[in-house]
């Protein structure tokens, strides 16, 4: 875990405690909390290591967990195969307008709130990406609350091959849950991959 910015000089131990937990809690058997999180990471063989700047850098604060297995990744929401998009080991978040965001998945830059139904998926940088969800969505009568799409690099798209052969990172908030139906159809394609929806 690192943290840069003002956070840094304040006593992070909560903060440390309360991500240690949603890491274990979906996947250990005992009950996780503020108290044994750490404990029970440690009994896990997991090792803790914080890094703390009182330097900002884009954000005026901003907390990232790095999260790393044996063998250098960390399984996560499906990607394509050699993609690079198979793991996701960085998970940045920060605070803007008194709401939390996360501004970074993976190796992609976005920006969200994570509460309620999200919907994280991957595409090729191109057009007819957004309109090809949205009109899935909409057949299914689900509502979008919010939707960013977040580049590997926030440069202007300047339509060269090597920019259009990379992925985005769509991520859409809506007020339902998607039915498996309208998942499968949005992945039929083939060209829109990784689908995950969440519930926070």
């Amino acid at each position: 875990m690192s943290c840069s910015g003002d956070i840094a000089s304040y006593d992070l131990r909560p903060l440390q405690a309360a991500l240690i937990k949603g890491l274990l809690e979906s996947v250990s058997d005992a009950h996780v909390n503020m108290i044994n999180a750490q404990l029970l990471a440690k009994q896990r063989g997991l090792e803790i290591i914080e890094q703390k700047s009182t330097v900002s850098t884009a954000f005026t604060n901003l907390i990232t967990l790095h999260v790393l297995s044996a063998n250098g990744h960390v399984s996560s929401f499906a990607g394509k195969p050699g993609s690079g998009d198979e793991y996701v080991d960085v998970l940045s978040g920060t605070v803007m307008q008194g709401e939390p965001r996360i501004v970074k998945v993976g190796r992609y830059w976005t920006e969200f709130v994570p509460e309620g139904y999200i919907l994280f998926c991957r595409n090729p940088d191109q057009p007819g990406m957004i309109g090809r969800v949205g009109t899935v969505l909409g057949k299914a009568k689900v509502n979008i609350r919010h939707m960013d799409v977040g580049p590997i690099v926030r440069t202007p798209h300047t339509g060269d091959e090597q920019r259009l052969r990379e992925t985005a990172l769509m991520i859409i908030s809506v007020d339902d849950p998607i039915p498996g139906w309208a998942l499968n159809e949005i992945g039929g394609a083939g060209d829109i991959f990784g689908l995950t929806l969440v519930k926070l």
